[in-house]
């Protein structure tokens, strides 16, 4: 069995689950079609999911839906097994660990478990099925939903804090890649000007990576402060990539308070970016940043830039650099300039939350690194309240 991308001419896609006869499962189409709503990523996700419980499946040596319609109880064994089987990382012929996260585990029991339990509801609803069988299919799917939610494990506690970059950091980062610089990173200078420009509106403005590839022209106006719209939009007819970004927060309007990036940003797409969609003989799709053949810049390859400048700048970039940490550093600095403005916590709050396109104040907390900030609050209250023959040995 195996997964196949689906493209419409609209251009939303749809992930289809295929049989070994390279035929379409209807009962798993069927769950996607009902769940068109969901983001790209997140059925391809699901899909990926369900594909772990059809292999255990065919373990058992079973077909899933005929046990389903059969209506006949799981044993706890086989439930057990389930369990296990999602809990075990996909086979890639190397192994490397013995389990996946608990998040991951969660994930895929939840998406197991509201498949099966929407195939049965299905069922139920199916007039030509019989009184004793909506019974038996009912009792079914109690005790499955029961079981499955039993197995879901505890959380492994508040995520890792990711450091942002720090001021000198993020600063070497942009010397390295501006095309007027002196070190010049890069083969030339017309693919060193747009990372440059990539790397500008990710320190600068908190992009997201999808946010930042899905960047259209007619997103950017110039101005005595040019200004940047980030908008959620369907996908693209005239997008190429296999896996689209797509903006999952909310839309804003963001200011790009620097005249430099903005006439550069200007020429790029003026002139470069032209010449991109020439050189290749694309179709112009519209998006702002372009590879060299002139297709949308794909995930994969702002990736590849990060780990070039990570192997080329080991001793002046940290490890962790990605897309991300620029996210981080973004939140970390704002946060501070906010606090030395003397705003007060839930003014903060809702700025971010603005800022960062967020629908909740919780989406902040893995950003910003509390535990060093209460640490840093102790350690001025140890300073005050130690007698005078412990002021020596408490940390200023």
């Amino acid at each position: 069995m195996r997964i196949e991308q689906v493209i419409f001419p609209s251009g939303d896609r749809m992930p289809m689950l295929l049989d070994d006869a390279d035929l379409p499962v209807a009962e798993a189409g069927d769950w996607a079609l009902s769940r068109r709503h969901k983001a790209f990523a997140t059925q391809s996700r699901n899909m990926q999911e369900l594909l772990l419980v059809h292999a255990w499946a065919r373990e058992r040596r079973f077909d899933l839906y005929e046990r389903l319609r059969s209506g006949r109880m799981f044993t706890e064994a086989e439930v057990t097994s389930l369990l296990e089987r999602l809990r075990r990382p996909s086979a890639n012929g190397v192994v490397v660990k013995l389990a996946v996260s608990p998040d991951t585990a969660n994930k895929r029991v939840s998406t197991a478990r509201r498949h099966m339990t929407w195939y049965i509801n299905e069922l139920i609803a199916d007039p030509s099925t019989g009184e004793v069988q909506r019974q038996r299919l009912t009792d079914m799917k109690v005790k499955l939903d029961t079981a499955l939610l039993a197995g879901m494990q505890s959380p492994e506690g508040n995520p890792k804090y990711r450091k942002p970059l720090k001021l000198a950091q993020a600063q070497f980062l942009q010397d390295a890649l501006d095309p007027h610089g002196t070190i010049l990173f890069g083969r030339d200078s017309r693919g060193r000007l747009r990372n440059f420009l990539m790397i500008c509106l990710l320190t600068f403005l908190g992009l997201r990576t999808g946010e930042l590839l899905s960047l259209r022209i007619q997103d950017i106006r110039f101005g005595a402060i040019t200004t940047i719209y980030i908008r959620r939009r369907g996908m693209s007819p005239n997008d190429p990539r296999r896996r689209p970004p797509r903006v999952k927060r909310k839309g804003r309007i963001l200011p790009l308070d620097s005249p430099r990036i903005a006439i550069l940003l200007d020429d790029y797409i003026s002139t470069e970016r032209q010449w991109c969609i020439d050189h290749g003989r694309a179709t112009d799709s519209g998006f702002v940043f372009l590879s060299d053949e002139g297709n949308p810049l794909s995930t994969d390859r702002l990736s590849q830039l990060f780990r070039g400048l990570r192997a080329a700048f080991p001793e002046k970039l940290p490890e962790h650099l990605s897309p991300h940490s620029l996210r981080y550093t973004f939140t970390d600095l704002v946060y501070e300039e906010l606090r030395r403005l003397g705003k007060d916590e839930n003014e903060i709050s809702q700025t971010l939350m603005y800022l960062r396109g967020d629908s909740s104040p919780d989406s902040q907390d893995t950003y910003i690194d509390y535990a060093a900030r209460g640490a840093e609050a102790v350690q001025r209250y140890q300073s005050q309240v130690a007698s005078s023959r412990n002021a020596p040995d408490v940390l200023l």
